[in-house]
């Protein structure tokens, strides 16, 4: 939450803040700051509120890639990298038999 009001509010009225004439008082500064900030925050907020009103679902594909280089449903912690002229198969089969016996047995 402190990410989220960092990144909308306060940054945001930094710049807007440091930004202006410097004849302004900083009564002035911080007033229409604030203002800009409030504007802003309000046409994103409309933006994203009426697209998410009348759009509201996204239907975004996702193709799944497989490797051979990587272990799947083993920790990469205990994958052992094998020495030149072993495969990588062969060292993720005994990984796994490893780490599924550590877990039967624990």
């Amino acid at each position: 939450m402190a990410m989220f009001i960092m990144i909308t509010l306060i940054v945001p009225w930094t710049l807007f803040y440091y930004e202006q004439d410097s004849d302004v008082s900083v009564y002035g500064k911080v007033i229409n700051s604030a203002a800009w900030v409030l504007g802003a925050f309000t046409v994103i907020a409309l933006i994203l509120g009426l697209c998410y009103g009348f759009i509201g679902f996204v239907d975004f594909p996702v193709q799944t890639l497989t490797s051979g280089m990587a272990c799947h449903g083993v920790p990469f912690s205990i994958v052992i990298f094998p020495r030149p002229g072993r495969r990588m198969q062969r060292v993720c089969t005994v990984a796994l038999i490893h780490y599924v016996q550590s877990v039967m047995l624990s």
